[in-house]
């Protein structure tokens, strides 16, 4: 919403003409809404710290977790948010890629019974990895090392989405300058 909000409005042509680098704009904003997240994060663990004990390991593990899947959320909807103009569409499809990922994902159904090659793809969502992550750290209680491969999976995503951000904001701007 803050990208698209910003997108729209009239003076955003002062904002691509600024001697300010793209990166600011972009960390920015992704700050911005890292920090909306975190209130909402820290507020749920909280609740979760007063209804039973959580040593420092599950703590950190959960942290990272929640860091590394709503910043690739977040780095998704700024993409749509810098490539699409209009609110409602960019609402859309944003809701459309949220439930594919829910969809494909092993929450509804058991990925066992899909092909090999569909687990694999099944393996790469980021509600799975988040899943595995949270499931091992609070149920099963793996130390953080064991994690270490999800933890990757997500961070791959992370640079990925980072790079399409900046694409799109570049894109971004030369729709806006034509």
């Amino acid at each position: 919403m803050f990208i698209l909000k910003q997108v729209n409005r009239p003076s955003y042509f002062r904002d691509i003409i600024s001697p300010a680098r793209n990166f600011n704009f972009i960390f920015a904003n992704y700050f911005i809404n890292l920090f909306f997240v975190f209130i909402q994060a820290s507020v749920l663990f909280l609740i979760g710290r007063s209804l039973s004990v959580l040593s420092f390991e599950v703590l950190l593990t959960f942290a990272i977790g929640i860091f590394l899947s709503s910043s690739i959320f977040i780095l998704i909807g700024m993409s749509l948010g810098y490539l699409i103009k209009s609110q409602n569409l960019s609402m859309l499809i944003a809701i459309f890629l949220v439930m594919f990922f829910l969809i494909m994902s092993d929450l509804l159904a058991p990925s066992i019974l899909a092909s090999s090659f569909i687990r694999f793809i099944i393996s790469l969502n980021p509600f799975v990895l988040l899943n595995e992550i949270l499931a091992d750290s609070f149920i099963l209680e793996r130390p953080l090392i064991s994690l270490i491969p999800s933890l990757t999976l997500l961070a791959y995503w992370l640079c990925g989405l980072i790079i399409a951000v900046y694409l799109s904001k570049r894109i971004s701007i030369k729709n806006a300058i034509q």
